[in-house]
């Protein structure tokens, strides 16, 4: 049986327990993402890590699939998102390596990189694990003294963890698709930018939320501190 030392960690977003906890899909190439996500997820190689944003996402949408969402993640350790992880996340947007629309995309990428945790499983394809902004993620990581995560699919790390090297670059961009899992959770939280009338003043609401839960017991978050692996170089960009 493996130890803590000898697992790999992976930081998981919000479409891994979407895809692990939905119903068979109908569409043939979501069906097998979901059959992949299962085989992952029983890894005994991988230590699964997550953050309060990644909560914040799957407990929005439908109130049956969110608690089975939830459901699937007790036990996990929760990494409490700091003033530094935000800050990279802007400077990531800042750099033109996401959109700002893709704040909290960032978010889970500076989490990740901010504390040396070497993947990042997903199957968002359009801002997460996407061969035309991965190099420049990675540029900017590196610039600000980060090691950047390995940023791509369960099947993919899967096998990059087996073998020590990259055996894939990229997948079929996957843009929202009717059936896709995490649908729900994009809905979800366009409506709730909506009536907040902007990503940061519902982040705002959610921290002061989570702050009161922790108060409650009802949440327990994990601080940890930044691990930089070589001095933030200057940027001529």
């Amino acid at each position: 049986m493996k130890t803590r030392n000898e697992q790999h960690q992976v930081y998981i977003d919000a479409t891994i327990p979407s895809y692990l906890v939905a119903p068979p899909s109908r569409d043939s190439k979501i069906a097998e993402w979901q059959r992949i996500t299962h085989q992952f997820w029983q890894e005994s190689r991988f230590e699964f890590i997550l953050s309060n944003y990644v909560i914040d996402e799957i407990a929005a949408g439908k109130r049956a699939q969110a608690n089975k969402r939830l459901n699937a993640v007790v036990g996990l350790t929760i990494l409490r998102v700091q003033d530094f992880d935000r800050t990279f996340a802007q400077h990531l947007v800042d750099r033109g390596a996401l959109p700002q629309k893709a704040f909290t995309d960032a978010v889970h990428i500076a989490v990740a990189a901010s504390h040396a945790i070497p993947y990042l499983a997903t199957w968002n394809f359009t801002h997460l694990a996407n061969p035309q902004t991965r190099l420049k993620i990675e540029q900017v990581c590196r610039e600000a003294g980060y090691s950047p995560p390995r940023i791509d699919s369960p099947m993919v790390i899967s096998q990059d963890a087996l073998t020590r090297s990259a055996l894939h670059e990229g997948e079929t961009l996957l843009m929202v698709s009717p059936h896709d899992p995490a649908k729900d959770i994009y809905e979800a939280k366009e409506r709730l930018v909506a009536i907040f009338g902007d990503l940061e003043t519902y982040m705002e609401f959610m921290t002061k939320k989570q702050e009161k839960q922790i108060k409650e017991g009802v949440l327990k978050f994990v601080d940890l501190p930044e691990v930089r692996v070589d001095t933030p170089e200057k940027s001529d960009d």
